[in-house]
């Protein structure tokens, strides 16, 4: 059993969710401070030991001696998720979810539009012309296939919603288990499945995911050069997400048939940025309409959430190691995770041919399969090193092979350092 005993909060509800708020961490004494009253909050984090907080942590809240949980009042934690909050043992947890059934519709939105290619019929009927050309080839959302990257609370809601208008519903996830309410088909991480079947089967791809390490530039040149050439891409997860810079060639060259952003890298979107003015792309400036009630909805998890933590369990979208985002090592790398591959010295290395057969392992082998022999993982550890296994990227490439890793990140996978890979490996037997 835990206690609260003092908790600060900056969140700037009205008086009568303030009060519902205090009273549920009654008999806690609860202190109310404006945001930006930085002498006041100081005063307080010495004795509080919960935070309810309008903006994200920082420093501050790290080096008070009582703080235990941290509620933050919006959805991304993205911003403030970097290993010292588990060094810390701090709980963060977030409002995600309270806006999840209009983040859903905002979805749909970007897809209709897409798909009745809306913004040529309102040019058109602003200019008093019945009609554009090529309307009678336009197909709406009934029997297409869409792919849900992602199915939190956002993700989860859209499925539904999708498989109700008569989609084919495609749902891809990090962590295994049986398909949720309205996903036709799923593929899972931990199962060893790739988004590369999903992107290339579906119509529309929507991005749903929480921004973090493993899913930083989740879709980049590879994967858009899945998609099909008439498919659309929609974003309402982060920005980093996705390339931008691969997804604004990708529209230009009719690479993919269109786009809906919500979110951009560098937010406000800068007004000389190429996407403003990409081919078939709808932009809006990260702002969904509001559910109604939107702050009792929060109210109702960080109720649950303070039955949960004084009861000692598990808190509702509470930050994992997993959800670690630490971009100015990305932007220390070129913009792209560091590998942390072991790649020797290749200097004098003369690639020559191997007699391959069924019965050893090789490079066609999937990470899987690698890391199931000892040999075969030891091999594996000498050259990629051994923490590759452990990295939160491996769960999007441990299905895959590696002479198909050469083409996703060639700088990281020369021909000479597959050529001693599969040397070696060749000479495991299975």
């Amino acid at each position: 059993m835990r206690d609260i005993n003092t908790v600060l909060t900056t969140v700037n509800y009205s008086d009568e969710h303030f009060l519902t708020l205090a009273e549920a961490f009654a008999p806690a004494k609860v202190i109310r401070l404006r945001a930006n009253d930085n002498e006041g909050i100081q005063k307080a984090l010495k004795t509080a030991d919960v935070a309810v907080l309008s903006r994200d942590l920082d420093e501050r809240f790290l080096q008070a001696p009582l703080l235990r949980w941290v509620h933050c009042d919006h959805a991304g934690l993205n911003k403030f998720a970097g290993p010292e909050i588990f060094e810390r043992e701090l709980l963060v947890t977030s409002s995600a979810g309270r806006s999840a059934p209009v983040l859903a519709e905002h979805a749909i939105f970007f897809m209709l539009n897409l798909a009745f290619q809306y913004p040529r019929f309102l040019d058109a009927q602003r200019a008093h012309q019945f009609g554009v050309p090529g309307q009678e080839d336009l197909r709406g959302l009934y029997g297409r296939t869409v792919g849900v990257i992602g199915l939190g609370n956002t993700g989860s809601e859209l499925a539904v919603r999708l498989k109700a208008m008569g989609m084919n519903v495609l749902g891809y996830r990090r962590s295994a288990g049986s398909p949720p309410p309205g996903v036709d088909r799923l593929y899972c991480g931990e199962n060893g499945d790739t988004l590369d079947e999903l992107l290339s089967e579906s119509d529309f791809v929507v991005l749903a995911v929480p921004l973090n390490n493993a899913t930083h530039h989740l879709i980049g040149r590879r994967e858009l050069s899945l998609m099909k050439r008439s498919a659309c891409i929609i974003n309402m997860a982060r920005g980093a997400v996705i390339d931008e810079e691969a997804l604004t060639e990708a529209l230009y060259a009719g690479q993919i048939g269109g786009a809906g952003l919500d979110t951009f890298t560098k937010e406000p979107l800068p007004a000389d940025s190429p996407l403003w003015d990409a081919p078939n792309t709808l932009i809006t400036p990260h702002t969904t309409p509001q559910v109604p009630d939107r702050t009792g909805r929060t109210i109702d998890i960080i109720k649950e959430n303070i039955r949960r933590y004084r009861a000692g369990e598990p808190l509702l979208n509470q930050l994992q190691e997993s959800d670690i985002y630490t971009p100015e090592q990305k932007e220390a790398n070129g913009g792209e995770e560091s590998n942390g591959f072991q790649i020797p010295d290749l200097d004098g290395v003369e690639i020559g041919e191997l007699q391959i057969t069924d019965d050893v392992y090789s490079i066609h082998c999937t990470f899987n399969e690698l890391f199931e022999n000892k040999e075969a993982e030891a091999v594996l550890n000498k050259y990629l090193g051994e923490s590759f296994r452990e990295r939160s990227s491996y769960n999007l490439v441990k299905g895959i092979t590696i002479d198909k890793m050469v083409d996703m990140a060639p700088q990281a996978m020369p021909a000479k350092l597959v050529f001693l890979i599969n040397k070696e490996l060749s000479k495991i037997k299975k």
